[in-house]
């Protein structure tokens, strides 16, 4: 031990400035411990905002689907289709500019008024209900 200590000293007299490969390895343990601890959180964090994105993405589509209603009800034309996607989807693409990033079904409408639908996009499918509700998660009515 001794003479390790002797020639570290030595090593630190003539210059040679560096570090030790346990030096090196205690630094890399320490790096791999800090990124087993931040890698989930951080994959947390980007689930949430992904799903934010695509309810972002609904609410485009629900704004369009209920001017789409408004417009037909004002034209004397009400929709009451319990799955009217295929009938008004020309109408949402025109108001959107372009067809929507995701999938859209289910598409409820009472009286012209828009009730319910879902939007799939990246594999991530968000729910609306005619409360202005949107949620990652299906409703209790919707399941089977």
């Amino acid at each position: 031990m001794k003479a390790m200590i002797k020639r570290y000293q030595e090593v630190q007299k003539n210059g040679n400035k560096g570090f030790t490969l346990i030096e090196v390895i205690v630094v890399l343990v320490i790096l791999a411990i800090l990124m087993a601890i931040a890698i989930p959180a951080l994959t947390g964090y980007i689930d949430k905002a992904n799903g934010r994105a695509v309810i972002g993405e609904a609410r485009n589509v629900a704004v369009a689907l209920q001017t789409v209603g408004t417009d037909r009800y004002a034209n004397g034309e009400p929709i009451t289709s319990n799955d009217a996607w295929s009938e008004v989807e020309a109408d949402v693409v025109h108001l959107l500019g372009a067809a929507p990033n995701g999938e859209v079904k289910n598409v409820v409408y009472e009286n012209s008024v828009l009730k319910s639908f879902n939007y799939t996009n990246d594999g991530i499918t968000v729910y609306y209900t005619a409360q202005n509700n949107y949620s990652l998660d299906e409703p209790e009515d919707n399941k089977n």
